[in-house]
């Protein structure tokens, strides 16, 4: 096949579109110094009770920017075939910093078991996960307790 300038120049502009419609990944970060104070304190007693249970629990990210959570809505909704949502919604927990995602250190997110702990736990201490996003462990803003108990104003 012989390559006109005319088709030489089709093709560039075609590539320069797809290059305008990629997306880069914004960095994932898993600091849970962060996290707002109260939370972090909740997350550090649900990782140590996993720990207690026999399981390797890993933080694996926590505190986003609108930017990746932009990037990550758009993930499952841009037409890429194969591809499925990882998130729900532009007003996530993980931009206040009152969210966190946990796994299992050696299986990832595959131990159904290491999800139903995590979620009993969770709301032990006072958090909660999400049926769909099993890993997603998130305090209320709103929650006044500290495990289960008032605080005082």
């Amino acid at each position: 096949m012989r390559l006109t300038m005319r088709k030489a120049i089709q093709w560039l502009d075609g590539f320069g579109k797809e290059v305008r419609n990629m997306k880069i990944e914004p960095p994932r970060q898993n600091d849970i110094g962060k996290l707002k104070p109260e939370f972090r304190k909740r997350l550090k007693e649900i990782l140590i009770k996993m720990v207690e249970r026999g399981f390797d629990p890993m933080v694996f990210e926590t505190i986003r920017t609108k930017r990746r959570q932009e990037y990550l809505f758009s993930i499952g909704r841009r037409g890429i075939k194969g591809e499925h949502k990882v998130t729900w919604t532009m007003n996530s927990a993980h931009i206040s910093g009152y969210a966190a995602d946990v796994i299992s250190i050696k299986e990832g997110w595959s131990n159904k078991t290491f999800f139903s702990v995590l979620d009993e736990v969770s709301r032990k201490c006072g958090c909660f996960t999400l049926h769909r996003d099993r890993c997603h462990v998130q305090m209320d803003p709103q929650q006044e307790i500290d495990f289960g108990k008032p605080v005082k104003k």
